[in-house]
């Protein structure tokens, strides 16, 4: 059983984050704040995720796969570090593969923006659509499905969040818009 060390999100000043604490695997992420790094659990990333799958998977022929069924003999985790990953989105999404879920922020007013685009990224980046879909919409409001102008409020960063996360009235809504109504400016920018 996992056990979560506290529900703050994770700061990257945070060395160590104990998201599953008998984990086989150290994700680590460094940004020029500092060093995350969390203990996880390889099977969940894998059942979560085809690309973790391809990559950490028992039958999978990649460097990774070898080192950590040899790191899994030995008993030290094998460490895997990832480049570009915001350490905050990716605690969260830890946490919710890792059935955290009280770890987990749920009001809307507390996951901005920002932190859906970068949750969005590693979505879209490691294939957790059918994982991540259902919490993108506890987050974010209803979608109207009425009116003209969404787009134009929303913007491109909204529509890949809606196709990263696989809402489909979003994506739907936006899309639309966006092949009907926008306009190219001079300079080539919707």
């Amino acid at each position: 059983m996992s056990s979560a060390s506290t529900p703050v999100p994770v700061s990257p000043k945070t060395a160590d984050i104990r998201i599953d604490t008998h984990g086989d695997l150290k994700l680590i992420i460094t940004t020029a704040s500092g060093t995350a790094r969390f203990h996880v659990n390889s099977g969940v990333l894998c059942t979560a995720s085809l690309v973790n799958r391809a990559m950490l998977g028992p039958d999978s022929p990649f460097k990774e796969a070898r080192d950590l069924a040899a790191s899994s003999k030995s008993g030290t985790p094998l460490e895997v570090r990832l480049e570009d990953d915001d350490p905050q989105a990716m605690a969260i999404i830890l946490r919710i593969l890792h059935l955290q879920f009280d770890l987990v922020p749920t009001d809307p007013a507390t996951v901005d923006e920002v932190k859906l685009y970068q949750m969005a990224i590693i979505c879209d980046k490691y294939d957790m659509q059918r994982a991540l879909g259902y919490w993108f919409k506890q987050w974010v409001p209803q979608v109207p499905i009425a009116g003209d102008g969404l787009f134009r409020i929303a913007g491109p960063k909204w529509l890949f969040m809606a196709y990263a996360f696989g809402h489909e009235t979003m994506f739907t809504k936006l899309s639309r818009e966006l092949m009907v109504q926008c306009e190219v400016t001079g300079d080539g920018r919707l």
